[in-house]
């Protein structure tokens, strides 16, 4: 599934350092436990509270660093990540 064009696009000028987005983020969430990001193969790999994990393929990398400074990490997984990139879960 392609992304497409959202609001975080049309305002990142903004390139993420690797430093920045590589390493895993655990912040305080209800649906977010942690979320770590691959700028080589430009996967996000989440993982949600329910235990769940999940990758996500051809992620962006301002889009991370977006999602990093995003006071709601869960609404804007949900607005810019979920249903807009190819999905497999982690076992």
């Amino acid at each position: 599934m392609r992304a497409t064009r959202s609001t975080w696009q049309k305002r990142s000028n903004r390139r993420a350092s690797r430093a920045d987005i590589a390493r895993c983020q655990i912040m305080p969430s209800s649906v977010i436990k942690s979320f770590a990001y691959d700028p080589d193969r430009r996967t996000l790999a989440v993982e949600f509270v329910s235990g769940r994990r999940y990758r996500y393929d051809d992620v962006p990398g301002p889009l991370v660093e977006a999602m990093r400074r995003a006071r709601s990490k869960g609404k804007f997984f949900n607005r810019h990540v979920r249903d807009h990139f190819a999905t497999t879960e982690i076992n």
